[in-house]
């Protein structure tokens, strides 16, 4: 079984259609990708997308309007029929989450993209069954077109006829959104053998996101104190990450009285350390290391009796690019 790609779920508050607008749409992107490696609407979309602004927020970080959620599914090895499969059904990976479901049962508005790679090899091929907009990409051409608000529909492409070429590492995009209140499918199969760790590099440092543990460069740490707590002058040290890590990072914790320690850490972690007597003032330090994909940051507090509470300001050593990834909308009644 394998993870098949850093998968970023983008709840992107789409318009939720009715019955009446259900159709079958091909032709409403281009059959390239853009420069950018998401799709580009072709001409109005055939109708079915309110403007090219708005379409471009489907797969395309927009600040104030998307929200980020990272999912990873699994397809697992089908002996018998030498392929990969994975069966949504129903595909709602979003419920309770973003902006809610609304009056609805399920969380019907949002949008998924697969990035991944493959190494070509002759019969390889890739079939897909879902809704609603599907596109599949395979080395930036468009090979599957399922676009529009429809029930589930099936397609597939034989590989041999893209002129690829044996042992050639090629691109494997798959853009999906769901924005009608029926029903929502994600079906597929292929002989294709996957990278696990995808192609998306968020934070550009060479580690494919799915393998990277902070897939949006520095962790941006922060360290809080609070209150002293009980007479050993026991201070409890809150520990924040302000970045999506996949999993917890060690954090080097120096107190300030001759002790330090190795916490882990997810997204805010507390702490308590006992001091013993007074320490008059001291200073206390959070510090990463480089290591799995995380730059190097670190935060400081100084500290005295009478101070505790006061949040030290994040240090980080390396730099980051902007953060390009996709997301949830706020409901914003347009598509």
């Amino acid at each position: 079984m394998i993870s098949p790609t850093e998968i970023l779920a983008f709840l992107k508050h789409i318009q939720i259609l009715t019955l009446l607008d259900v159709d079958f749409k091909k032709g409403m992107v281009e059959s390239q990708l853009g420069d950018d490696g998401k799709p580009v609407l072709a001409g109005n979309g055939k109708g079915c997308v309110t403007s090219v602004d708005t379409f471009n927020q489907w797969f395309r970080s927009t600040p104030g309007v998307n929200i980020p959620f990272p999912v990873s599914i699994v397809a697992n090895w089908d002996e018998v029929a030498k392929a990969y499969k994975y069966r949504g059904t129903p595909f709602f990976p979003l419920d309770g989450q973003g902006y809610g479901n609304e009056r609805f049962w399920h969380n019907y508005g949002f949008c998924y993209e697969l990035q991944t790679s493959f190494s070509y090899a002759q019969g390889q091929n890739f079939e897909f069954m879902g809704d609603d907009d599907v596109w599949v990409f395979i080395a930036g051409q468009l090979v599957i077109d399922l676009g529009g608000v429809h029930p589930a529909a099936s397609a597939s492409v034989n590989l041999d006829t893209l002129g690829l070429k044996v042992g050639e590492t090629y691109g494997l995009a798959l853009f999906f959104c769901e924005r009608h209140i029926t029903e929502s499918n994600l079906i597929f199969s292929t002989s294709i053998i996957l990278n696990p760790c995808g192609t998306s590099d968020q934070d550009g440092d060479g580690t494919a996101d799915l393998c990277d543990v902070c897939p949006f460069g520095d962790p941006d740490i922060q360290v809080q104190a609070g209150d002293q707590v009980g007479p050993n002058y026991s201070v409890a040290y809150t520990i924040s990450l302000n970045t999506v890590t996949s999993s917890t990072i060690p954090v080097r914790v120096v107190y300030g009285d001759g002790t330090e320690e190795v916490v882990d850490v997810s997204q805010a972690t507390t702490i308590v350390h006992s001091y013993g007597s007074n320490p008059g003032s001291w200073s206390v330090g959070v510090y990463t290391e480089t290591a799995n994909g995380c730059a190097a940051s670190q935060s400081e507090i100084s500290l005295s009796d009478d101070k505790k509470g006061r949040i030290a300001p994040k240090c980080a050593e390396i730099p980051l690019s902007p953060l390009d990834k996709l997301s949830s909308s706020k409901r914003k009644r347009s598509v």
